[in-house]
């Protein structure tokens, strides 16, 4: 049986894949590329559970995305930023080819 909850795929994978069932729709299985975390932004090894990286798929394809941040959950609702950077183009056509 194949493992679709993803636990702690916001960190060191590759993609994501989601299972969602859209109103009115039958289930569907979709899937993105998880953004990596420029060196410049990435918190010590022994820290890097405690983040996550947020972002928003434009396509559910292997399309990379524009904006990704780096958040760190505080407690509740409540939600630190502690970077947010730009893919260049180029960044996203090499990530694309990863997928």
């Amino acid at each position: 049986m194949e493992r679709t909850d993803n636990r702690g795929a916001m960190v060191g994978r590759h993609s994501v894949r989601v299972h969602a069932t859209p109103p009115g729709k039958g289930s569907s299985r979709s899937s993105t590329i998880v953004p990596t975390i420029p060196p410049r932004h990435r918190p010590g090894r022994h820290r890097l559970h405690l983040f996550h990286v947020l972002w928003e798929v434009e396509q559910w394809t292997m399309t990379p995305p524009r904006d990704p941040a780096l958040v760190r959950h505080i407690r509740g609702d409540l939600w630190a930023v502690h970077a947010v950077w730009d893919l260049t183009e180029l960044e996203r056509a090499v990530l694309s080819q990863r997928g």
